[in-house]
């Protein structure tokens, strides 16, 4: 599959039990497992940078 150039891939591991949890919260919200992995991390990275 090709990417953007403005995107890169990244390979993390995680638990199983976290994977089922976000596989399940992607499809309540209609969202490929990848996007909203993106979106938490996005949110995650704007709110340390305000409390810093």
């Amino acid at each position: 599959m090709t990417i953007s150039d403005k995107n890169d891939r990244m390979t993390i591991i995680i638990p199983k039990t976290l994977k089922n949890k976000l596989k399940e919260l992607a499809a309540s919200e209609n969202r490929s497992m990848g996007n909203l992995v993106v979106k938490i991390v996005e949110d995650y990275v704007d709110n340390y940078s305000k409390n810093k």
